[in-house]
């Protein structure tokens, strides 16, 4: 396998296992998504469909860079 292969899979592992949809901590039931991420439009926080509680919001660090230089410029 080449280096390249080895990064596109460890990057498709990370996205898949960063930010899936979990059963709610309160209440168990599968969450739906509640926010999306303002510059590259993933789901980044998710929100139960019985007690509405929501999850942690994920911050991705290179859309968070991204956000700051657009409001600083």
């Amino acid at each position: 396998m080449s280096s390249l292969s080895v990064l596109k899979f460890i990057n498709k592992v990370i996205e898949i296992t960063s930010m899936r949809k979990d059963s709610c901590r309160n209440c168990g039931v599968t969450m739906e998504e509640f926010q999306r991420c303002t510059v590259c439009s993933e789901v980044n926080q998710f929100v139960c469909t019985i007690c509405r509680k929501a999850s942690d919001e994920q911050v991705h660090p290179k859309c968070s860079l991204i956000a700051r230089n657009v409001v600083c410029n």
